[in-house]
Parts: C-alpha cells; sequence; structure tokens
C-alpha cells in the first residue's frame, strides 16, 4: 500500500495547491493522499485565513478533478506549525511517517532536487560544523534563517546557497533531512519533490490561472476579493465570502489579536516574557517598550523587527506569548535536550476530516497496526484515555490555539471548541 503525504497550510487552498496533489499522487502512484495540514495558527505566527475545520474540509473535494482532492486531514500540532522551518518539518515528516506514509511530497522553487539534496546531506553529516558557521555568523547581529545560508555557502559554495534564497526551497531541505534521518533509523520514506508552477509564493500568474497563497491574502486584505478568486475553487471562495466580508474579517481579527496581546504584555514582568519560548537577548525589554507606542499588529511588528529577529519569528514570538508558552515546555513537547539533541518529541496525528478513501486508509491502519504514534479522533476520549503528559500538553495547547483563534474570530468559543466539533467525516 502506497500512500502519499503532503505537509501544507491551505491558507487559503489554491490551483497550485490542486496541481501539486495531483502531481504527488502522480509521480508516487499512491493509493491514499494524506494531508498534514497546520492548525489555526501558521508558520509566520497569523491566524490562518479560514479555521482549520473549514479548511480541512473544502481540500476533499474542492476540485471535480478526483487526482486533485485528498483522503485525509490531520492536523499538525501548534507547538510545529507555529514554528520556524526546522520545527515545522520534524514535526509534520514525524508525523506523517507515524501514521505509515510511504511517501512525503512537497513543493520547491527549484527543478535542482539533487542539490537540495545534497544540502539536506551536509546539515545532518555535517551538523556540528554547520551549527558552529550558523552561531559564528549569528554573532553578527544576522537572523537564523541568513546565518544558515551563510554557513552553506561556506562548506557548499554559493551555488548551493542561492537554493536558500526561495522559502519553499529552505522548508524542502528541512523535509529531507527528516527522511534521511528516518532512513537511517530504519524507516525509508520516498521523497516527491513538486517544482511550483508558473508563480512563487508572492506572486500571480493570472494568463496561467495561478497565484502564491501571500498573494491571494494580500488581494483579499486590500478588498480585491474578485481578483483573488480567479486562483481558488469555488468552494474556498464560498467559505471565505461567508458572513461578513474577509477584508473586514481579516482586519477585525488582527484588531482583537493586538488588544489581547497589549493586555497580556502589561500584565506580564520582563523575568516572566524572558522565559518564554525564543526571547532572548533583551527582547523582552524591547516588547515591553515598544508595546505601549505600536498601534497595531503589523506596527508593533515593524517596532521589533531586527537584523536578528525577522518579522515571521517576531509573530510567532507574539502567539507564544497569548499562549503562555514557556521554553522550558517547548523544548520538552519537541523533544530537545540540554546539549541541543531531539530525543521523542511529542507526536500525535489528529484528524480533521476523511474522505471515503480516508476512512478506508484509517481502517487498514488500524487493522494492521501501522501506526506508531496515537490517532485521535475524538479529544474528549483521548484526555480521559492518554497517559503520555508530554502528548497531553501537546493536545491542551492546541485547545487553547483555537480559544484563542475564536476570540480573535468573534465567534463562540463554545460552539467552536476543539472540545465540541468533531471531525468531518464523509460518509
Amino acid at each position: 500500500m502506497k500512500t502519499v503525504g503532503i505537509i501544507a497550510e491551505y491558507n487559503p487552498l489554491h490551483s497550485g495547491h490542486l496541481y501539486q496533489i495531483a502531481k504527488a499522487k502522480e509521480l508516487s502512484a499512491a493509493d491514499f493522499t494524506v494531508i498534514c495540514m497546520s492548525g489555526n495558527f501558521v508558520q509566520r505566527g497569523e491566524p490562518a485565513i479560514m479555521d482549520k475545520w473549514t479548511r480541512a474540509r473544502v481540500v476533499l473535494d474542492s476540485s471535480p478533478d478526483e487526482n486533485s482532492n485528498a483522503d485525509l486531514v490531520i492536523e499538525l500540532p501548534t507547538i510545529y506549525a507555529c514554528n520556524r522551518a526546522e520545527y515545522f518539518a520534524r514535526g509534520a515528516v514525524r508525523t506523517l511517517a507515524g501514521i505509515g506514509v510511504t511517501h512525503i511530497s512537497f513543493g520547491c522553487e527549484t527543478e535542482d532536487f539533487d542539490g537540495l539534496l545534497r544540502i539536506a546531506d551536509a546539515m545532518v553529516h555535517e551538523k556540528a560544523k554547520v551549527e558552529e558557521l550558523i552561531r559564528d555568523n549569528m554573532k553578527e547581529g544576522v537572523s537564523r534563517a541568513k546565518a544558515n545560508q551563510k554557513a552553506v555557502n561556506d562548506i557548499l559554495g554559493s551555488n548551493y546557497a542561492e537554493l536558500l534564497e526561495g522559502p519553499n526551497n529552505i522548508l524542502s531541505i528541512e523535509y529531507l533531512k527528516n527522511i534521511i534521518k528516518l532512513e537511517e533509523e530504519g524507516l525509508k520514506i520516498v521523497p516527491v519533490p513538486v517544482q511550483r508552477y508558473a508563480s512563487g509564493i508572492n506572486d500571480s500568474n493570472a494568463f496561467l490561472g495561478f497565484a502564491g497563497s501571500t498573494e491571494i491574502r494580500k488581494l483579499i486584505r486590500r478588498g480585491a476579493f474578485d481578483e483573488a478568486a480567479k486562483y481558488m475553487p469555488g468552494k474556498v471562495c464560498m467559505a471565505l465570502s461567508d458572513g461578513e466580508d474577509p477584508a473586514d474579517r481579516i482586519m477585525n481579527s488582527y484588531n482583537r489579536i493586538f488588544e489581547l496581546l497589549r493586555y497580556e504584555i502589561i500584565k506580564q514582568s520582563t523575568e516572566e516574557l524572558r522565559g518564554l519560548y525564543c526571547v532572548g537577548e533583551g527582547l523582552e525589554h524591547r516588547i515591553k517598550k515598544e508595546i505601549v507606542h505600536a498601534t497595531s499588529i503589523d506596527d508593533l511588528v515593524i517596532r521589533l523587527t531586527s537584523k536578528r529577529y525577522t518579522a515571521s519569528s517576531i509573530r510567532r514570538i507574539l502567539m507564544y506569548i497569548l499562549l503562555g508558552l514557556t521554553g522550558k515546555t517547548a523544548d520538552l513537547l519537541t523533544g530537545v535536550t540540554q546539549n541541543g539533541e531531539v530525543s521523542g518529541p511529542a507526536l500525535f496525528a489528529r484528524v480533521l476530516s476523511a474522505g471515503k478513501g480516508g476512512r478506508e486508509f484509517l481502517k487498514i491502519i488500524k487493522k494492521e497496526e501501522r501506526a506508531a504514534i496515537p490517532i485521535i479522533t475524538n479529544i474528549n476520549r483521548f484526555f480521559d484515555e492518554n497517559k503520555n503528559q508530554y502528548i497531553e500538553i501537546m493536545a491542551k495547547t492546541d485547545v487553547v490555539s483555537s480559544d484563542i483563534y475564536n476570540i480573535i474570530s468573534g465567534r463562540d468559543i463554545y460552539e467552536y471548541s476543539d472540545k465540541v466539533i468533531t471531525p468531518y467525516i464523509e460518509i
């Protein structure tokens, strides 16, 4: 049985995603397609443009071409989904591996797959050298991403370093690193790269009907929904336009999240802020200083962004403030030891939606006991029966992040609670 896993955010689902799903199925000849998708907050630290349940439902049948539809969608836990590329990839690859996928597909901006694989191999097998170079480069005040690129340039040369200009290339390398490590642990997973077609994440190509997620969100935010709709399936457009105007909904959610942040930051001491995940080097003092001057979430991010902290890393840190996620807890959940190694990260697969194929896949892996991690279809039963404290903390973090998402979305906290909503299962 061949199963291809795809790591995604679908923020929102667009024509390029449907192309990738179809291509991944074609290249892998898979019997089933499983999506590991970010929950209500995505990697850049922002709230998703639609809630996770809606995004998980529409990907099952958004296209009239069955080859572009998925069978099963599981959630990438918040601690991984709202994190830098290294952790995002680790959680996603190992979650998919934990439920028995045989192939993992991902999008990249280059056709030089061998180049991406060479970088990944160097990062795994020359890790000590790479990390030393990254530390030295970061002492110059640059972000980790830039320090990483400079390290690759020092070890492999400028041609390889240039591949790290593409955000999807960066994620692809992280996926490959984890696939290499899993193979060394005795688990073979076949990588299935799919080169992005016609546009990058920040671009659009109206003639070919493709646009990146970032560009689509920009169009929606500035009120050009009809233009954005050209690049999305009809079901996604309907879901986005249901109720409040999409541009107003995004603006209102940003305003609410800013108010929550102001309360949390003003309430907490600098010592408390310093103990939160990824806060260091005096950033806690800057946060306390700038929150009283900032006029919006975007303004606050701009005020805190520096060569050391990118806008995306700042947005993630602001999310950690809302979650109250400490560095100690995050390291325990992601399996990071005191010397920086990874040992036994907490993992589970929470089902968000399943079509007919997804139900069959779940039935097979349960019958044949293929899953190496818990599969959650009923979160309340899971909390009653679970005995692993780290997995429970991770699951509760997801529940809290959904509560926060409902608050900033102006939705009923109980009605849309993770403890009330159940997975969408096609009968």
